[in-house]
């Protein structure tokens, strides 16, 4: 089901966020319309209280300064319950006894939903083969509820919007049978619905909590980063990032990372990435992956320890540049130097023997080659 904007907007607004945290924490008042507790998190012990409650241009909001988290009324319900964002959001809608709005793509969603169950109970051996040689389980493929189509011998991926609507199906070749037609990937036409050029796979999965989102290039990026707990990962779906994936990541209000694959055309994408958003403000960071390796690689060879390994790679655009101009210069001195050695060596045969440690020590610093003759 989606929500617009003003049916959000109304939500908030009939929302006591002092009244829904009291349920889970006891505050008290501060000054300037302030309210503290201890954070009602689980998993954080919080034995001072590190939780509060503002006013930001007339709407309440919430931050954990322990849980380095915070947001309105539905961040709330997501990060306390564990909810996806749009069952905090029929969660509240009931609670408040708002109704919730109709959505005129109801059929379209149950058909697709009914269609996808089918692929799902058509999955064969040979397709759990390959998923399970490409390193999933059983429950990895009942979470992103991957099926296979039996007449054209491809593993099915359903494309989930942000609220969990099935909104088309991308589709993977199990072998290539040497038709240079046979697409490795093909997914359904663009629709009402479904713009590929639009479309970010697993952005159903986005949790509002973290500040960032990551941007990959393929579906077996995503779902083998997830599985090894990388949150917030998304790919278009081998396209490039264009103009029309701007105003949804705008909205979100979040870093981007991008982790492309650790190719020349990868390096080559990240920085026309990184320029079109720096053109549209948004703040980016890119990590550099391996030479020839994707992210799902890099999962595979990594598993659980991959968060940290990608954030010790995260750097600014700038710094990206910087570390690529860097790279270009060691590559063409070392090419330079290759180029002088022997005309220098040639030249340090004919240099009187007293004068040679003299003329080596000055090479060295200058240029810094070395000079055994």
């Amino acid at each position: 089901m989606a929500f617009n904007k003003e049916f959000i907007t109304k939500l908030k607004q009939s929302v006591s966020l002092v009244e829904l945290v009291d349920e889970y924490t006891d505050l008290s008042k501060q000054y300037n319309d302030e309210w503290v507790g201890h954070c009602p998190h689980p998993d954080h012990h919080d034995p001072t209280p590190s939780f509060t409650i503002y006013n930001k241009n007339g709407e309440e909001k919430w931050f954990c300064f322990g849980c380095n988290t915070g947001g309105d009324c539905i961040d709330f319900i997501n990060w306390i319950t564990n909810m996806s964002w749009q069952e905090s959001v029929i969660y509240l809608a009931n609670k408040y006894d708002i109704p919730l709005p109709k959505d005129k793509h109801d059929k379209v969603y149950k058909r697709n939903k009914l269609i996808s169950d089918k692929y799902k109970r058509d999955i064969k051996e040979r397709a759990y083969n390959y998923l399970y040689s490409r390193g999933l389980n059983n429950d990895d493929i009942d979470k992103w509820n991957i099926g296979y189509d039996k007449y054209e011998d491809r593993i099915v991926f359903p494309m989930f919007n942000r609220f969990n609507n099935i909104i088309g199906f991308n589709k993977r070749r199990i072998k290539d049978n040497g038709n240079k037609y046979n697409k490795k990937y093909i997914h359904s036409p663009n629709s009402e619905i479904f713009k590929k050029s639009q479309y970010l796979y697993g952005v159903n999965n986005i949790d509002t909590k973290y500040e960032y989102i990551m941007i990959t290039e393929g579906v077996m990026d995503v779902i083998l980063a997830d599985k090894y707990k990388l949150k917030n990962v998304v790919c278009t779906l081998g396209v490039a990032l264009t103009k029309e994936h701007i105003p949804y990541l705008k909205s979100l209000n979040k870093t981007v990372i991008l982790i492309y694959d650790g190719d020349n055309k990868g390096q080559e994408a990240i920085k026309k990435a990184s320029e079109l958003l720096l053109e549209n403000n948004i703040y980016c960071k890119t990590v550099s992956l391996p030479k020839n390796k994707d992210l799902a690689d890099v999962a595979l060879e990594l598993k659980y320890k991959l968060p940290k390994y990608i954030e010790s790679k995260m750097c600014t655009y700038g710094y990206y540049e910087a570390k690529n101009i860097i790279d270009e210069y060691n590559k063409n001195l070392y090419e330079l130097k290759l180029k002088y050695q022997p005309m220098i060596n040639n030249v340090m045969k004919k240099v009187p023997q007293q004068e040679k440690s003299t003329i080596q020590s000055f090479l060295e610093n200058e240029i810094g080659l070395k000079v055994t003759n």
